[in-house]
């Protein structure tokens, strides 16, 4: 019997900009279980105010790496500043902060 090892991955559609001819273009990302790819991805969608889905990503970008408690600080401390930036609302926060409630 084999053991396999099970990667986590993540499709995502991302829009990116508009052309001139007004429309915007998607594109479909896997994130094959890396820490950073995945944690950018999450920094997106919370520039772009989709909070539920940012606040995911960033809890399976700790779940990829969950010793890498030096990233999740530093993760969290961009994604602070991206929210107080936002003015991000309370209830969107806290569903993100709790990716990273183990830093406390």
């Amino acid at each position: 019997m084999h053991a396999t090892a099970v990667i986590p991955a993540t499709f995502i559609s991302v829009e990116v900009g508009a052309s001139t001819s007004g429309k915007s273009a998607s594109i479909l990302l896997l994130l094959p279980g890396d820490y950073w790819m995945t944690a950018t991805v999450a920094e997106v969608q919370l520039i772009r105010h989709n909070y539920q889905q940012a606040a995911n990503l960033y809890e399976e970008a700790v779940a990829i790496a969950p010793e890498e408690t030096g990233s999740h600080k530093s993760t969290w401390k961009q994604a602070q500043l991206l929210m107080d930036k936002l003015e991000t609302p309370a209830n969107d926060r806290a569903q993100i902060a709790k990716a990273f409630a183990h830093l406390e």
